[in-house]
């Protein structure tokens, strides 16, 4: 919730602000206290822990002398809260390497598996595979004509 002004223009502190959070069923309802983070500005966090559409409806306390109309939003969530990313991790990556029996490659070790990967890819030969499409096409022109009783063509 951005700042609020009092009538004289300037950030209100100090408000007790409440969010009321729903779920697109209805059925999940939360209410939570929004915490000052300078004058006038206000948040909470919410884990959204399936996907799916969230409304937020913003109150301030009702014995604050100041006149505000509630506030409302939508919010998707478009994948489950266990599917949140990161960025990654060096130290992260090598100790799930090794729990799980395998290792991390720092970047002379990644140049090593390149080249030994490309030297063990299978060498096609031009000439083998223009003969073997070329013999491919002609049976596939027999068979053709077989089914057509073509022959003589």
């Amino acid at each position: 919730m951005g700042p609020q002004p009092s009538p004289s223009g300037e950030p209100v502190p100090g408000l007790t602000v409440r969010a009321l959070v729903t779920t697109q069923s209805g059925e999940g309802e939360l209410s939570l206290n929004l915490r000052q983070v300078r004058p006038g500005l206000y948040e909470g966090m919410v884990p959204a822990r399936e996907p799916g559409r969230y409304g937020f409806e913003v109150f301030i306390d009702p014995t604050e002398d100041l006149e505000f109309d509630p506030y409302a939003l939508e919010y998707n969530v478009s994948y489950p809260y266990r599917y949140t990313f990161s960025a990654f991790e060096e130290s992260l990556a090598a100790n799930i390497a090794r729990a799980s029996g395998g290792t991390t490659l720092d970047e002379a070790g990644l140049a090593e598996y390149v080249e030994m990967s490309a030297a063990s890819l299978p060498r096609l030969e031009t000439w083998r595979l223009l003969g073997s499409t070329a013999l491919a096409l002609w049976l596939g022109s027999l068979v053709w004509r077989y089914a057509r009783g073509n022959w003589a063509a």
